[in-house]
């Protein structure tokens, strides 16, 4: 009996010890366990998808027409006699680098430098965004003839807004981030399939069901020749076409199409959304933020590309105190002068060193100690449209002064991508529930006997051994002069 007891213990004491173990590595792929990504379909519709945003911009913001017929008298903040051939120059060297200027392209302000100590002090009380405003084509310049939207013909300048890029002033379409759409775009609902309604009872952002030429954006640009472009500067007769999501500030790559072409824009992209129960993870372990969990760019939704753009903005602050209000979003920060601009020249290249924190930075920094590296961590987006777009440039028998350009879907339909949790908390409890059923039988109903035996039975066994004692226990009876037990 007692070898049979030792063997019944050493097999109770493994199996305890197994489903321990077991539990244990359960429990540490619950916990480390992240969101997996799957096809739900590979027929989702894009009428179900907004129309991309779609920006043109001018290969030169400037048009140097305008700025030959500047008053440089106004611009001077000074009642002494100041040379205006000179302040003539350094307006004409602001504009010629204004003209090509990018994020990270602030080298373009070199031949500011010469006159940094002479009339540069003069001119800082001239409002650079008025001034780009100024000597900018207007809408009826850049457009010719009638926009196609879906087939039909509309006043292009109805529908092309004015809007700030990275590249400066320019004119986009189905954009919330057009000065005209900045305000009412955010009086709608949060999320990639939301809408709000403009000023002429359009529902924005605006879709299209079919796909090919003419069944998006169909427009015709008039470009600038050569000879009327900014001199001393690298550009050519053409545009710069940005394509993005209509809720995202537009910020990253462009196409240029040359004048006397044709452009044939393909666009596609395919769709990812997250299950809702997602949120239950932590962001370490699903990486990624839905719109309502965070704000960006002063709007009350998430988007990666407002996170970056902002943070880009945060540097412009951070080096030099001020902030470029014809490149971002207005923020209530000061704008930069002429004289702070020099000081974005300065530390160009820090704008071009651009990296995420948790890389090892030995790749991407210079002997030079010195040298300042811009990290900017923003988390994926949870549910996010890609936009791809593709430019196919022929020419055109019409005119070498403009350049046509057609911005339609490549196919009807994308790919649609879910994300759910890999390991849920429902995966834990049939996997606890099947390690205890393996190693010591256990199960839901043995829980259940097991609270019962530990409460209920516990509590009644106590009650009749306390009621056994009380009955047990002699009774003792006074009558009258002598004391007798009960018989």
């Amino acid at each position: 009996a007692h070898f049979y007891r030792v063997v019944w213990s050493v097999i109770v004491t493994s199996a305890i010890l197994g489903a321990l173990y077991t539990g244990w590595h359960v429990w540490n792929n619950y916990v480390t366990s992240g969101p997996v990504t799957v096809v739900e379909t590979t027929y989702f519709k894009y009428a179900q998808v907004s129309f991309p945003s779609v920006v043109i911009c001018d290969v030169s913001r400037v048009d140097w027409k305008r700025v030959l017929a500047l008053d440089y008298a106004k611009m001077v903040s000074t009642d002494q006699r100041v040379d205006m051939d000179q302040v003539r120059q350094t307006i004409q060297a602001l504009l010629q680098g204004l003209s090509v200027i990018t994020y990270g392209d602030f080298d373009e302000f070199n031949r500011l430098r010469q006159f940094e100590n002479s009339t540069i002090p003069l001119l800082n009380k001239v409002n650079i965004t008025q001034l780009l405003l100024q000597v900018m084509r207007p809408c009826p310049e850049v457009f010719i003839g009638e926009c196609y939207w879906r087939y039909e013909r509309l006043n292009c300048c109805d529908i092309f807004e004015l809007q700030k890029t990275e590249f400066g002033f320019c004119f986009s379409y189905n954009s919330d981030f057009s000065e005209v759409s900045m305000g009412p775009s955010q009086l709608g609902e949060t999320g990639l399939d939301s809408f709000w309604e403009d000023s002429r009872g359009v529902w924005r952002p605006k879709r299209t069901s079919t796909r090919g030429q003419f069944s998006g954006l169909r427009v015709r640009v008039s470009t600038p020749p050569l000879e009327e472009l900014p001199p001393l500067v690298d550009a050519r007769p053409g545009v710069k076409v940005l394509i993005g999501e209509p809720r995202a500030f537009t910020f990253g790559t462009d196409m240029i199409v040359s004048s006397g072409s044709f452009g044939d824009i393909n666009v596609w992209g395919d769709r990812v959304y997250s299950r809702p129960r997602l949120r239950s993870m932590t962001l370490d372990r699903r990486k990624c933020l839905f719109m309502d969990e965070a704000r960006a760019l002063g709007r009350k939704y998430y988007l990666r590309q407002n996170c970056k753009v902002e943070c880009y903005e945060m540097y412009v602050r951070q080096f030099c105190n001020c902030t470029l209000e014809f490149m971002f979003p207005y923020s209530g920060y000061p704008e930069c002068t002429i004289e702070q601009l020099l000081c974005l020249n300065k530390h160009n290249l820090a704008f071009n060193q651009i990296m995420p924190s948790n890389v090892d930075r030995i790749f991407f920094i210079s002997n030079d100690s010195s040298t300042e590296i811009l990290t900017c961590d923003c988390d994926l987006d949870c549910d996010h449209q890609m936009y791809i777009a593709e430019v196919t440039v022929a020419e055109t028998s019409n005119s070498t002064k403009e350049v046509l350009l057609d911005i339609h879907f490549r196919r009807s339909t994308c790919n649609l991508y879910r994300s759910d949790i890999t390991y849920g908390w429902l995966d834990l409890l049939v996997s606890f529930g099947g390690t205890a059923g393996l190693f010591v039988g256990a199960s839901l109903l043995s829980g259940v006997e097991i609270v019962y035996f530990l409460t209920l039975r516990l509590y009644h066994f106590w009650r009749g051994q306390r009621n056994k004692i009380r009955d047990e226990t002699p009774r003792v009876f006074y009558i009258k002069d002598f004391i007798s037990p009960r018989i």
